[in-house]
């Protein structure tokens, strides 16, 4: 993140609730209007080249079963996630979360359009967990699935100052 001094030392508490069916856009979209109601800040989005993870299909194909659950859902902690009624963008914008710190965004480049039911294990570097294998390894093995590096263009919000 680049921009002023305060950025770094300035800090915000932003409490809002949107019902859990709204999309990560129309979140983004109302993000938007609230930064520049409540701060008058101004912003506006530009295409950015970097590198991202693209998640694709392994070799031997996905090892995904399809849903069939009305209220999705995605669970995760200490190096599990379970995933219910899941989209693969879906998913890819979740790995794309702080939680995650893969450093870089992930992109769905799976090709598959349902939503699936999958669950995965993964060392998360805990001492207790030592034998299990890394994320990237965990997605291939179990789901079917890989991430790889790629160039990407993305678009971002910048916040005018």
């Amino acid at each position: 993140m680049t921009g002023p001094g305060w950025l770094k030392s300035e800090k915000f508490d932003v409490v809002a609730t949107c019902p859990p069916e709204t999309s990560s856009d129309t979140i983004r979209r109302m993000s938007q209007g609230f930064l520049g109601e409540r701060f008058a800040l101004t912003v506006h989005r530009e295409d950015k080249n970097i590198s991202a993870y693209a998640l694709i299909a392994a070799k031997r194909g996905p090892k995904l079963r399809a849903s069939n659950v009305v209220d999705p859902s995605f669970t995760f902690g200490d190096g599990r996630i379970a995933a219910r009624g899941l989209s693969m963008a879906a998913f890819a914008d979740r790995l794309s979360g702080p939680v995650f710190k893969l450093e870089r965004p992930v992109i769905d480049m799976t090709g598959l359009k349902g939503i699936y039911d999958f669950e995965l294990e993964w060392s998360s570097g805990s001492a207790n967990d030592n034998a299990r294998p890394s994320l990237f390894t965990a997605l291939q093995e179990q789901a079917g699935l890989r991430m790889e590096v790629r160039p990407t263009t993305v678009s971002v919000l910048v916040v005018d100052c």
